[in-house]
This record gives C-alpha cells, sequence and structure tokens, in this order.
C-alpha cells in the first residue's frame, strides 16, 4: 500500500515544486473536465472515496468545506472551482486526493484518479508563457501523444483554511488508499475500503 513519505522541509505557499530531474519524475494523473491533470506523489498522501463534507460559512468558493481525516479536520478543496472550471456536484464515487499542500493536509476534489505515471527527464518542460500565467502550473509533460498539467499541490492548497491541519508525515499513515501495481511504467489506482475517517460509508 501507498505510505505516507517522510516529513521533508516545509514548503512555502505558492512555491513550485522541482520539474523532473535526471531520474524523472513519478506523478498521480487525474481527471477534471476530461483533461489530464498530475501531481507528483511526493506531495500525494493517500486517494479516498468520498465521505461527508462539512459545508464552511462564507469560505472560498473553491472550498467545498471540511472532512474528519484519520481523525483530523482538513480543508476539501473543489479542483474544478478553484481552476475556473464549470463546478459538478460530486458523487459516491468521486475521487479525493489527500495531499501534503504545505503547512497543511488538504483533500482535492477531482472527477477521475487514473494512474501513478513514470515521466522522464525529456517528457517534462516548463510552462509555456501562457500556462506561466497560471501560478499552480509547474511544469507540462507530453509522455507520447498525452497532454498532462502538472500542478503544485501547495499552491492549490494556499489559503484553504486554518493553519496546522496536519502534516503527511503526521496523519497516521494511508492505510486503504491505491497501492502500486499495474502497468505502463507506473501503477494503476487500487481504491481501499473505506473513506477518509476509515469507516465504510
Amino acid at each position: 500500500m501507498y505510505r505516507a513519505r517522510a516529513a521533508g522541509p516545509a514548503m512555502t505557499a505558492g512555491a513550485r515544486p522541482p520539474t523532473a530531474g535526471a531520474t524523472g519524475l513519478r506523478v498521480l494523473t487525474f481527471r477534471l473536465d476530461g483533461r489530464e491533470h498530475g501531481l507528483s506523489v511526493a506531495d500525494v498522501v493517500e486517494v479516498v472515496r468520498m465521505v461527508e463534507i462539512t459545508p464552511l460559512p462564507e469560505g472560498p468558493r473553491w472550498v467545498a468545506g471540511v472532512l474528519n481525516y484519520r481523525g483530523r479536520v482538513i480543508p476539501v478543496i473543489d479542483l474544478r472551482a478553484r481552476l475556473g472550471l464549470p463546478c459538478r456536484a460530486p458523487s459516491l464515487s468521486t475521487p479525493l486526493i489527500v495531499v501534503d499542500a504545505g503547512p497543511r493536509l488538504a483533500a482535492l476534489l477531482v472527477d477521475e484518479a487514473d494512474e501513478v505515471l513514470a515521466l522522464s527527464a525529456d517528457e517534462v518542460q516548463p510552462p509555456d508563457p501562457v500556462a506561466a500565467a497560471c501560478p499552480a502550473v509547474t511544469a507540462l509533460a507530453r509522455p507520447g501523444k498525452r497532454l498532462i498539467v502538472l500542478l503544485d499541490a501547495a499552491r492549490l492548497g494556499a489559503d484553504a483554511g486554518p493553519g496546522g491541519a496536519g502534516r503527511a508525515d503526521s496523519a497516521g499513515g494511508a492505510g486503504g488508499g491505491w497501492d502500486r501495481r499495474g502497468a505502463r511504467a507506473g501503477v494503476g489506482v487500487a481504491w481501499g475500503g473505506g473513506g477518509a475517517d476509515g469507516a465504510r460509508r
């Protein structure tokens, strides 16, 4: 099973993670409005099934609310709203990607979680001038005929809620999420049996 990474240096909100080095980069790919996006697996804690989300009064439009993750209250970010895409009501099959977003953990609401993909250094490029105008975009990946927009988890989680919601290394592990198996330079996504709080809903 995928486990949370060991604690590293804190990333300030808005800081961009490094792009692929000589050995490449591993990313978790997911879909929003039919388009592929990705996050570095170093920032991903777990993928969980939809659970009850508690709305926050007067919160930003892109903050769907908060949820109980392993006994910790963390913000839920609607990535469609965060990135200016048309909103869509989540269903019971909607995945949540729990990420280490700098000073806190956050859950990202996406349409589909696809696979873990190993990218070579040649397949990852800095964003072009248009994409560079979007602070959350850290790089563009072009494996084969695909185009994957790589996002900065810390930037996505900036201003999403009160600090101290928990770092990845103190989240109590990542049981019941996706695990490492499958083909094509990476892994398929395997769902666990429970939600963010470990209880089947």
